[in-house]
């Protein structure tokens, strides 16, 4: 790990990672030798920000358990305090989407349950592009109901 990342970490009061892919974005950089300790070991408020839909082959009909699983699987668990997860899902996919396969992630509540992490559910869907987080929705939840 590059020694200032590594300072920063230990440094923060609140660390937030994602949304991104799961594959491609947010787990290499987890990879990265002594990313996972210097987590770890920081003092801050750790946050995973569960992406609002799936990408087609690579989280293809993945519940929000089954991103926690992935992540587990390659840099173990308990690194995370709180997940966000979109709970709105009335915005209307568009039907590019659709035709690619791509679904709304679900909260799986029962299996979610049996990890001991803070599931935050609200609306963090962008109203324009309902595949992606809305910003601005995004960090009022993590400043009120996360950070507080």
């Amino acid at each position: 790990i590059n020694v200032e990342a590594e300072t920063a970490i230990l440094d923060a009061e609140l660390i937030v990672i994602g949304p991104g892919s799961l594959f491609t974005s947010i787990l290499p950089n987890l990879l990265v030798d002594g990313m996972v300790e210097a987590l770890r070991a920081s003092p801050a408020v750790k946050v995973y920000v569960c992406n609002v839909a799936t990408q087609p082959g690579e989280t293809s009909s993945y519940t929000v358990s089954q991103h926690l699983s992935a992540l587990e699987d390659h840099v173990g668990g308990n690194i995370f305090d709180y997940v966000i997860v979109n709970s709105n899902h009335s915005y209307p996919m568009p039907a590019s989407a659709e035709a690619a396969g791509i679904t709304r992630v679900l909260f799986d509540r029962d299996r979610a349950a049996q990890r001991p992490v803070h599931y935050v559910l609200a609306d963090v869907v962008s109203a324009q592009i309902s595949t992606h987080h809305d910003p601005e929705k995004l960090a009022r939840v993590i400043m009120k109901r996360v950070w507080r």
